[in-house]
């Protein structure tokens, strides 16, 4: 673990009380400094075993790692990956996150061991020869941290950082383009200046919201306890920069981002926003050099 490398997640199996199988997302070494790897294994006497991998991500750089995961209510498991920090200059439509043959700034889409689903979008492509990577479920993302499933439509909801401003919030769409670096909201960090060639174009996905300035987005978690009713159903995403938990309320059919609320200003960089079995709602903040701090649990004011 050095940089930004290291464990990004930890996901049980929807059926863990039975197969006891956990899976992990984490960095791993290879020949351009680290990739993102997924292994799954079983956690059984506080010890895992039968390690073996489930996914390698064609990409290599020390940064930009995505790494978060996500079952769906099928069963089928969502890896988000991000760009590793590839210059967004030059012809921004070369750019390793608009090339569907690597894995640069993707959202993966598998089987629980592997398997490549063969309702993939870039699946029929794939068979036909061609270079594209068919466990790909849409491209063209920068450095997916949020990641979450929504419990009533299934739909794929991720946060991801843009440079100076630009973070998005993007409902995902199979096969779909979503732009970076083409398209954005976000400036260069040194120079202050526009990096993409302009906020929208036909062929790829506008964000369904974006932040400007940046609160660098992290985790995601859609509410369903009751320890706050009046939340249920509510989007929750964590900031880094921003050192805020922004709560999110989407509209009755879960489609589009309403209304904006910030909370914990000021609190830490939030690294991840999880509900706990009991209900409660789990902020996990980021002490000095990266550093966690103990997890803090947020309570009903009136409790």
């Amino acid at each position: 673990a050095e940089g930004q490398g290291g464990l990004f997640d930890v996901l049980p199996h929807p059926e863990f009380t039975s197969n006891r199988l956990l899976y992990l997302a984490y960095a791993h070494p290879n020949s351009g400094g680290s990739t993102t790897r997924v292994v799954r294994a079983r956690f059984e006497n506080d010890q895992l075993s039968g390690l073996e991998e489930i996914f390698l991500a064609v990409s290599q750089g020390r940064g930009h790692y995505g790494g978060k995961l996500a079952f769906d209510r099928n069963g089928l498991l969502f890896l988000s990956v991000g760009e590793r920090q590839a210059p967004a200059s030059g012809d921004l439509k070369t750019h390793p996150a608009q090339d569907v043959s690597n894995h640069h700034g993707t959202i993966i889409r598998l089987h629980d061991d592997g398997r490549i689903p063969v309702d993939n979008p870039f699946v029929e492509q794939s068979e036909a020869g061609t270079d594209v990577r068919p466990e790909i479920w849409s491209y063209g993302h920068r450095n997916p941290q949020g990641l979450v499933i929504h419990p009533d439509t299934n739909d794929v909801w991720i946060t991801e950082h843009g440079p100076q401003g630009g973070d998005e919030l993007n409902r995902i769409e199979p096969g779909l383009n979503y732009g970076w670096p083409v398209i954005g909201y976000g400036v260069n960090y040194r120079t202050g200046l526009a990096i993409h060639e302009g906020t929208m174009r036909e062929d790829m996905e506008h964000p369904d919201y974006f932040w400007v300035p940046s609160i660098a987005a992290s985790g995601l978690m859609i509410y369903r306890g009751d320890r706050f009713p009046q939340w249920q159903g509510n989007m929750f995403s964590g900031g880094l920069a921003g050192q805020q938990l922004a709560r999110l309320t989407l509209s009755e059919d879960a489609q589009r981002i309403e209304q904006e609320e910030t909370l914990m200003q000021g609190i830490g960089r939030i690294r991840d926003v999880r509900e706990g079995p009991d209900g409660y709602i789990y902020v996990a903040i980021e002490g000095r050099d990266g550093a966690l701090t103990p997890i803090v649990r947020l309570e009903p004011a009136d409790q």
